[in-house]
């Protein structure tokens, strides 16, 4: 159990194994939704390994990356097809993986319903990759804007992409390897997003964040 039994955090996109770890590490989840937006984080992009490599799937902004308000305020744009060019994507990416099919017809939605807002479709998307992975996750919205210390672990801009790459702030895990769809021709890629987990292990994708968790959070 953590050193801090509540954690405050904000959603990412399709957030990777390090950012449901840690949210299983903590009996309490608040969401911050209200501080300013910041631009190259995991809010509004994601990686998922493809034939070729490392893959960023990032959701256009209206009014570009340089967004001046709230997280909870950015709007999507749809003035590119990115669903339909992500869908396949990951349909390219992990199409023979062996729980595609399993769960393919619960995220391709999010590849075609119209979100207006980014934070609505996160945690709608997290919490259905939650369900698809019996994860026992529950979380509340954040409203205060500065978290008391003593009770609240704040990880707020702690899980992020640098330099274009995945080198994450030092974080009290261990890596546990899994059967990705390119293992026979590269090593082991961690910190992708949970789709990678999901439709390569299905439902040992539990088992395996717990491993993770090897420290205490604070």
């Amino acid at each position: 159990m953590s050193a801090s039994t509540a954690l405050l955090i904000e959603p990412h996109y399709a957030p990777n194994c390090d950012f449901l770890a840690l949210l299983l590490s903590h009996q309490e989840i608040y969401f911050s939704l209200n501080d300013p937006f910041c631009k190259a984080t995991y809010r509004n992009r994601c990686h998922i390994a493809a034939a070729n490599g490392l893959q960023v799937l990032s959701i256009p902004l209206e009014g570009g990356r340089n967004q001046r308000c709230r997280y909870c305020d950015v709007r999507i744009s749809y003035d590119s097809p990115w669903q339909k060019q992500q869908w396949q994507a990951l349909r390219s990416a992990y199409g023979s993986s062996p729980f595609f099919m399993h769960y393919d017809t619960r995220i391709q939605p999010f590849y075609e319903k119209r979100f207006t807002f980014l934070t609505d479709f996160n945690i709608e998307l997290l919490n259905t990759l939650c369900q698809a992975m019996k994860l026992p996750l529950r979380w509340q919205l954040w409203q205060n804007e500065t978290p008391a210390a003593a009770v609240l672990a704040d990880y707020r801009n702690r899980i992020v992409p640098r330099d274009g790459s995945d080198n994450l702030p030092q974080l009290p895990l261990q890596t546990i390897t899994y059967p990705q769809v390119f293992s026979y021709k590269r090593p082991f890629e961690p910190h992708l997003s949970s789709y990678d987990l999901l439709f390569n292990v299905g439902n040992r994708a539990a088992d395996i964040l717990q491993k993770m968790q090897t420290g205490n959070w604070g």
